[in-house]
């Protein structure tokens, strides 16, 4: 980002916008390919060619590597490509970290945590139930980036819709206990508004000021605000 003279967020635009242009050109040509997302290595950022012997690994751990690689493998993510390509990966350990890591970002933007299609499993859940009886669906205790992606495949179904995503957290079976990002939900709730969720609150980890932010900001966004 120094060389290039460029602030972090609009490298992280960069990162996300070469998934969306690769995938607009995919639909503009009505093309059967698939997008491919790359991680490169750590040792290519030392531009000393480290990236061919992985020497680094050394001195390195798989905790560090995983915090290294963790800010573009979520914008990449949230990008939606079809594929992760790691590329030019030198050494075990640091191969290791990026599968590690990996697990923080399962692709579940599209089905329940069981696996069945959520617009399936939500127009089923409806369809047994008297018009009364159920006057939201929607998604919780998923990645704040998430919430739309989920949603939007609910579209369809005649109810208001809820979202209280958690603060980003995923749970370590192993450590049996929760990791997380700890990002602050309040830059997602326009977005959620703007797509029609009714019902907007916070679970795991959302602790009482991240509550309060987003109560401020719900009071204060006026339909005459969006675009």
């Amino acid at each position: 980002m120094k060389h290039c003279q460029m602030s972090h967020e609009q490298a992280e635009e960069i990162i996300y916008n070469s998934v969306k242009l690769a995938r607009n050109m995919i639909d503009e040509e009505k093309a059967q390919c698939h997008v491919a997302a790359s991680i490169g290595p750590y040792g290519a950022m030392l531009c000393d060619g480290s990236e061919f012997n992985g020497w680094y690994a050394d001195s390195m751990s798989i905790e560090q590597f995983k915090d290294w690689h963790r800010p573009r493998l979520a914008v990449l993510a949230r990008a939606e490509p079809d594929l992760i390509a790691f590329e030019t990966i030198p050494s075990q350990k640091e191969a290791e970290a990026l599968v590690e890591l990996l697990k923080e970002f399962p692709n579940d933007t599209k089905s329940t945590a069981h696996g069945e299609p959520i617009e399936e499993a939500v127009a089923s859940i409806c369809s047994k139930s008297s018009p009364d009886q159920i006057i939201a669906v929607g998604v919780n205790c998923v990645h704040p980036n998430n919430v739309i992606p989920l949603i939007e495949r609910m579209n369809k179904i005649d109810r208001d819709l809820i979202a209280y995503p958690n603060a980003a957290v995923t749970w370590d079976a192993e450590k049996r206990e929760y990791n997380s990002e700890r990002p602050s939900i309040a830059p997602f709730i326009r977005s959620y508004i703007d797509a029609g969720i009714k019902y907007i609150g916070g679970c795991c980890h959302v602790d009482p000021n991240q509550i309060r932010t987003m109560r401020d900001i719900i009071d204060e966004y006026r339909p005459s605000e969006r675009s």
